[in-house]
């Protein structure tokens, strides 16, 4: 048997979980492409793209890519940069104004999440759809600054939903337009397209992962989640990053993966792509997962090494990454596995003496309607309240790590936008040398009257002792 035939049967072993998760049910449909030296090794589909017409995943059936649309935004921005278009270490105002911002973050803060955005997730189901506020809209209500940029890592679309604005503005295109001419023309991706609640005609229905169709939604964070395209197609994408002949710049696309901040899980984040050095190798990498899709991709320049790995289920997402890492341990000897990296550094937080944070503290909430005065009093036991236009919450948890403070709160946040669905708040600061900054999260609840992906956005809040 050749080295090929074992790297063959090797990939094909693990492929083979996939297909037992379908049949078995675990996930509707799955679909996985790899390279190994610059050469397709496996292109398979399994499943069904629509459970209830019991239509067939194939390899060119366009699935919703969630989070693995980044590496696609951010290499836009890396060829706009390569052609002068853009200024990656500029600040964003000079493209796309941040009214009321003392500190403006650069596009590539923004890029590699250090930019002081919010995490942010806003979805718009079935009949919500045409009512779902535009852009500009989304951007001046939610793409705020909460905290001091380049101090703290926060993943954050609403970032990405920025980056393709000021993509829009470079080129005077639609974000669609402009990634495909950027992106998705020159790589031959023909299955490619962006921004569909369904992702067209053909596309892999989202589900549950009961087995039932998610409705059809748009997010308020496209630019970070709405692309779609097949396997096949997303092989050819992680092919021009893994040394393949493109007809994209090859220093832009090197640019896009070069880390510039920290990231869980790996040795740093680009523009849109985790890295994880293996040696002399630099592994770049990206996961996706929201209602009804799990997606991830990997690609290894210099081995020419790429795995494209497709998933109509959420929960299907640890699958797909485990996929990964029997395929990367096959072709890298000793390979280190992937972790699920994603979120911020402060995410897993310990328990810690409230008498760092303790005390009586005032400021100011930021809400779309205007300021209120915020107060927040933690007793030495962690317990405690949190006041805003009128209504009081007591502290159901705090959590201190490093500079982050988490307060989670009882009740639920009443605001118009958020009406649709309930949605729970809680606090999440950052110390400062003036106080605290931050701002009040609503959390959405996810329950039996609504069962889908839950929203979460941020509000600005500055709060100082008493």
């Amino acid at each position: 048997m050749t080295l090929g035939d074992q790297i063959s049967a090797l990939v094909l072993q693990a492929a083979r979980r996939l297909s037992d998760a379908c049949d078995s049910g675990e996930v509707p449909g799955a679909a996985l492409a790899v390279a190994a030296g610059g050469t397709t090794v496996l292109e398979a589909a399994f499943g069904l793209a629509s459970v209830g017409d019991g239509v067939a995943t194939t390899v060119d059936t366009p699935f919703s890519l969630a989070s693995v649309t980044k590496p696609m935004v951010g290499t836009a921005l890396a060829v706009l940069a390569e052609r002068g278009a853009l200024d990656l270490d500029a600040p964003v105002s000079r493209y796309r104004p941040l009214p009321g911002h003392e500190a403006v973050p650069t596009l590539r803060q923004v890029a590699n999440h250090t930019g002081g955005l919010p995490t942010f997730l806003r979805f718009f189901y079935g009949d919500e759809i045409d009512r779902a506020p535009s852009r500009n809209d989304l951007l001046r209500t939610y793409a705020r600054v909460v905290f001091p940029p380049g101090v703290r890592q926060t993943y954050s679309n609403v970032g990405y939903e920025l980056l393709g604005a000021v993509i829009e503005e470079v080129t005077g295109s639609p974000l669609a337009d402009a990634l495909s001419e950027l992106v998705f023309e020159p790589l031959g991706m023909r299955s490619a397209r962006f921004g569909e609640p369904d992702g067209g005609l053909g596309a892999a229905r989202r589900h549950t992962s009961s087995g039932s169709a998610y409705p059809p939604y748009v997010t308020g964070h496209g630019a970070a989640a709405e692309a779609w395209c097949s396997v096949r197609d997303l092989l050819r994408f992680g092919l021009a990053h893994a040394g393949g002949t493109s007809p994209l710049p090859a220093e832009a696309l090197a640019a896009s993966r070069r880390p510039t901040a920290p990231w869980p899980g790996a040795d740093g984040y680009g523009i849109g792509w985790g890295v994880r050095r293996h040696g002399d190798l630099s592994v770049a990498f990206h996961g996706g997962s929201m209602g009804g899709v799990a997606a991830y991709l990997v690609a290894v320049p210099t081995a020419g090494i790429v795995i494209a790995a497709l998933a109509n289920v959420q929960s299907g997402r640890d699958l797909l990454i485990s996929v990964a890492n029997d395929i990367l341990s096959a072709l890298l000897p000793g390979f280190t596995p992937l972790a699920r990296a994603g979120g911020s550094p402060d995410d897993d937080l310990s328990s810690v003496p409230a008498t760092e944070v303790g005390g009586a503290w005032s400021g100011s909430l930021d809400l779309p309607s205007g300021a209120v005065p915020l107060s927040l009093s933690i007793a030495p036991d962690a317990s405690g309240t949190a006041r805003w236009n009128s209504a009081e919450h007591a502290i159901t948890g705090l959590r201190v790590t490093g500079s982050s403070v988490t307060v989670e709160l009882d009740g639920l946040v009443d605001a118009p936008d958020l009406a649709a669905r309930p949605h729970a708040p809680a606090l999440w600061l950052h110390r400062t040398a003036a106080g605290l900054a931050g701002g009040l999260a609503a959390v959405g609840v996810q329950n039996a009257d609504h069962p889908l992906q839950p929203d979460i956005v941020v509000r600005p809040a500055s709060i100082r002792r008493a």
